[in-house]
């Protein structure tokens, strides 16, 4: 086998990646970057599979939606039906 001679000093172009900072944020939901001076919450969309439709005691339209993993590692939420697009 041979070692690709680009990659023979792989060093010189490897560097550490800088951390984010606090204030940076990935674009997942929306299509551009926000800031403080924009007002929360932002409108955004992601796509989910509706599990369970009802409506609940006092007569919203509810579903159970399975998307995204949170931070906490949960992927099912119930939500409002007319959040949904």
């Amino acid at each position: 086998m041979t070692l690709n001679p680009g990659l023979s000093n792989v060093s010189s172009w490897m560097r550490p990646i800088e951390p984010m900072s606090s204030s940076t944020k990935v674009l997942i939901f929306v299509d551009r970057l926000l800031s403080e001076q924009d007002s929360y919450p932002i409108p955004a969309t992601v796509r989910c599979q509706v599990l369970d439709a009802w409506t609940d005691a006092t007569g919203n339209e509810v579903v159970r939606i399975k998307t995204l993993e949170s931070t906490e590692g949960i992927t099912e939420f119930v939500v409002l039906k007319k959040q949904l697009l």
